[in-house]
């Protein structure tokens, strides 16, 4: 059975093949055009899905990258005289180094917020390509024109039938690279960074290093795409590569991905512990750990202080100040001593302390929660109980002394500057 999928495999591979060299001999130059067109988007869509569908890393600013590779194309031709076999790889050199590095502060971004940075990408391209400050180069928004190639060593290809065999040959050669990339140790580490980001960076796979190479070598793809492109249509402007052409590239893969009818491939940790060195695993698994026991430890403190607030806030709610008890017993031994000078003011300090015991009850069970404030509730209970008792057994001989939330009572004596009464 096997085998028979293999020969029908190879079968409609070289049906295909057949069918795509004749076509630029038998369709007319327009048709020809819009089969040159269709290779060049099959090529950006290539790039586009091993970096979305392949490492999960969505991106709607491809457009800019389709940009800088045709835009690269045409200067190299017409401003530096380059044949476009030299200027198209030396244009998707600039468009890796720029998917690189735009890698890189994409590394603290993902899905949703991801996107939204790409897309700021597409938008700010047309506006950065019609700068006056680059019309030197990039012609400002009248664009820059180049001739189409033609056939070399004499060969009777039209223009046209020769620039579909040069994206044929291209498509065919990145689809290759892509499908081997794809299938081998390195689509199996894009994969698991995909689908278990966590057991990808035990096993020890780089996944910093993965995702900027995966967003370069996509910027590359759509950078061989934009340049054949501009030779294609003779023509680059800004409005050429606008949003429109960043959200056509992810329909055509989401588009692709349902009339390809497969579920794509998944991670397998048996793959990856046998594609990746034995030694990275165990550095990556003992790098794990210490990250995951640093934020153990970050949580346990965070928990601390967020326990620590919560006790400080039922304590506002539930008790006042001791500054406040202090003066509220201070006012109640005084006037049992004889010193208040209104006759109503015992009767609010009762209600007053009964205000405070009836708070202290409901907001008991709270408090007792509390490890780091258990014993200062009990100190205040202790000052309130001997103040209590100061103010029943103390006599016209005595004095209540105030110190720092502490009751002291004391004889008085002559000359004793605690004679004075008490505010």
């Amino acid at each position: 059975m096997a085998d028979a999928d293999g020969a029908l495999r190879v079968l409609v591979t070289l049906a295909v093949a057949v069918i795509a060299l004749a076509f630029p001999f038998v369709a007319s130059g327009y048709h020809i055009y819009q089969g040159s067109q269709v290779l060049i988007l099959a090529i950006a869509l290539l790039g586009l899905n091993l970096l979305t569908g392949f490492n999960g890393q969505i991106s709607l600013g491809h457009g800019a990258f389709f940009a800088i590779g045709g835009y690269g194309a045409a200067i190299l031709i017409t401003k530096f005289g380059l044949p476009f076999w030299a200027a198209i790889p030396l244009a998707s050199v600039v468009c890796f180094v720029a998917g690189f590095l735009f890698g890189f502060p994409a590394l603290r971004f993902g899905g949703l917020y991801l996107a939204l940075a790409t897309f700021a990408l597409a938008v700010a391209t047309p506006q950065i390509l019609s700068y006056t400050g680059f019309d030197a180069f990039t012609g400002g928004s009248q664009g820059l024109s180049l001739p189409k190639p033609l056939a070399p060593l004499g060969l009777s290809f039209n223009p046209d039938q020769w620039l579909y065999l040069v994206c044929l040959a291209c498509g065919a050669a990145l689809y290759w690279a892509a499908r081997n990339l794809a299938r081998g140790r390195i689509g199996r580490a894009l994969i698991a960074i995909r689908d278990q980001p966590i057991a990808a960076e035990t096993m020890g796979v780089n996944a910093a290093l993965y995702k900027t190479t995966c967003f370069g070598v996509s910027a590359l793809y759509a950078g061989v795409a934009g340049g054949l492109s501009a030779i294609a249509v003779g023509f680059v402007s800004p409005e050429s590569f606008g949003l429109a052409l960043s959200l056509a590239f992810v329909v055509g893969i989401v588009v692709g991905a349902l009339l390809g009818g497969g579920e794509g491939e998944h991670f397998d940790l048996v793959e990856l512990v046998d594609a990746e060195d034995p030694a990275r695993v165990l550095a990556g698994g003992a790098s794990l750990a210490a990250k995951a026991r640093r934020e153990a430890r970050i949580a346990q403190r965070q928990s601390v202080r967020a326990q620590d607030l919560a006790c400080v806030q039922r304590r506002k709610r539930h008790l006042r100040g001791p500054e406040e008890i202090e003066i509220v017993l201070g006012q109640a031994v005084d006037l049992l001593l004889g010193v208040g000078q209104h006759s109503g003011a015992v009767e609010r300090v009762r209600a007053n302390q009964h205000g405070r015991n009836h708070r202290l009850e409901a907001g008991a069970d709270q408090l007792l929660e509390c490890p780091a404030h258990q014993r200062e509730l009990e100190q205040h209970e202790i000052a309130a109980q001997v103040g209590k008792a100061g103010a029943r057994q103390a006599g016209p001989g005595f004095h209540v002394n105030h110190r720092a939330g502490e009751l002291e009572v004391v004889e008085r004596r002559a000359g004793d500057p605690r004679l004075a009464d008490s505010p």
